[in-house]
């Protein structure tokens, strides 16, 4: 175990902290409007905190740590990406302004108004597969850096995720979208302490220019410039962009913050401040994976190990519960953003309808 009681301790607080604003969400809940929306009433920054925070999860830092890692600064390009793309839906309103001003709940309720109750329920069916899916590879790869970062032997990690899970599930089921704004805007500030935490610390460890030398005899140009490294190029770009036009108007998650803000017009404000946000969200991981593969000097092991590997060598007594518990957050409020959005589809486009 790397954690000490200390460790423990604070990181107990947290959870506590975290558990009892998300059970204080249930006393705001009203109807149903209020719970799958928040009764449309989200306002431009905490709109913009609740989507950030759950579009990041462990998940998150871990990929992004890896195409740094793999790519070195190349990588860049797919964080730039989505932060566009989000910034060109705040300005534009381009899908988002209409279905906010249509009053939806979900996606597929659109579908109904156009086509039919039958393609509603297919359009649900298929949205809510896709997502536990999706949903289902999160627990994996968060508990392996649990493990590498904690020391929790592997065979406890299960025990530990179903733990996490069933403690966001208890109160994203009582309290709704109320719960999920509650909890992520305190989860949202212990990770932003934990993303400037990482970043100071495994520039310590690493160092600035040993990082880039790294990149520059591992990769050369196809380090530094996205363009000339073949797993990038405008060919990537163009499938990029369009993912993620897909992924920001039609996401189950993203779109009910949409849904549940005060106008359209906040709306389109929410996802403004959010692709300002999402640059940090991609670029620093991207560095802690850079940073993590100078300092390793070429360790052998995945690269998706590296991020975490380091973190457990650099971070001292205190300062790495501080760092786990803003990874926690991450996932407990995609966690609770997910499970909201997933069962909306699966009660209001599967089961009422049918």
């Amino acid at each position: 175990m790397t954690f000490s009681l200390l460790d423990w301790l604070l990181l107990s607080l947290f959870l506590l902290s975290t558990l009892w604003l998300g059970l204080l969400g249930k006393r705001y809940v009203k109807g149903s409007d209020a719970f799958l929306v928040a009764g449309r009433s989200v306002g431009q920054y905490l709109g913009a905190i609740s989507l950030v925070s759950t579009e990041i999860g462990i998940i998150t830092y871990m990929y992004y740590a890896e195409m740094g890692a793999i790519y070195g600064f190349s990588a860049f390009l797919a964080g730039l990406v989505p932060a566009a793309v989000y910034l060109f839906l705040g300005s534009t309103g381009f899908i988002i302004k209409r279905f906010r001003e249509m009053e939806l709940v979900t996606i597929p309720e659109y579908f109904e108004r156009r086509y039919g109750r039958g393609v509603r329920v297919l359009g649900g069916i298929l949205m809510a597969i896709g997502g536990v899916l999706n949903f289902g590879v999160f627990p994996v790869i968060e508990a392996t850096f649990l493990n590498i970062v904690t020391g929790i032997p592997r065979e406890h990690l299960l025990w530990t995720m179903v733990f996490l899970m069933a403690a966001v599930l208890l109160y994203t089921a009582l309290g709704g979208m109320v719960s999920v704004l509650l909890t992520n805007y305190f989860q949202y500030i212990v990770l932003v302490l934990a993303m400037l935490v990482i970043t100071a610390w495994m520039l310590w460890g690493a160092g600035w220019t040993p990082a880039v030398e790294s990149v520059s005899e591992r990769l050369g140009e196809k380090g530094f410039n996205p363009f000339v490294h073949p797993d990038f190029g405008w060919n990537f770009l163009l499938w990029q962009v369009l993912i993620w036009l897909a992924v920001l108007t039609c996401w189950a998650p993203v779109a009910m913050r949409a849904f549940a803000s005060e106008s359209p017009e906040v709306s389109k404000k929410v996802f403004r401040w959010t692709g300002l946000i999402f640059l940090g969200r991609a670029l620093l991981p991207m560095l802690w994976g850079i940073l993590a593969i100078a300092y390793m000097k070429g360790a052998q092991g995945p690269a998706i190990e590296a991020t975490p590997r380091m973190l457990a060598e650099v971070l001292p007594i205190g300062i790495k519960c501080l760092v786990v518990a803003g990874m926690l957050a991450a996932s407990m409020s995609t966690y609770s953003g997910y499970l909201l959005a997933w069962s909306s589809v699966i009660s209001e486009d599967i089961i009422i309808p049918l």
